[in-house]
């Protein structure tokens, strides 16, 4: 976003700005999920059909652990909680207070904004 920087010293992103992070957003959330599932399902299936040992296994399943982390920080998708619960847990495990302020240029925001 140099561009920006240059144009534009604010903290806030235009309107086109925010449409194309959102693109990358959702481009990147989908391309995440599509990598995690072939990864996961490649060693399951794998130890399912013998070719790996349980230790191997349990190996990948670590490997694959420290690579994406968990996919809902705090909490788990079980069937019938509420997503204001899911996104609470998020939020918790995070450590995100939603009355916080962003510390505007001063590194210590982690939203994905800039470029």
């Amino acid at each position: 976003m140099a561009e920006r920087d240059a144009q534009n010293t604010s903290d806030t992103l235009s309107v086109q700005e925010m449409q194309g992070w959102l693109r990358e957003e959702v481009r990147d959330s989908a391309k995440a999920h599509e990598l995690r599932t072939k990864e996961a399902t490649q060693f399951v299936e794998d130890y399912a059909a013998g070719r790996l040992t349980g230790e191997q296994a349990m190996d990948r399943l670590y490997a694959y652990d420290l690579r994406w982390g968990d996919v809902l920080p705090g909490t788990t998708a079980t069937p019938g909680k509420p997503d204001d619960q899911i996104l609470s847990e998020i939020d918790e495990a995070r450590g995100f207070h939603r009355n916080a302020q962003r510390d505007r240029g001063k590194g210590t925001d982690t939203g994905k904004v800039s470029r």
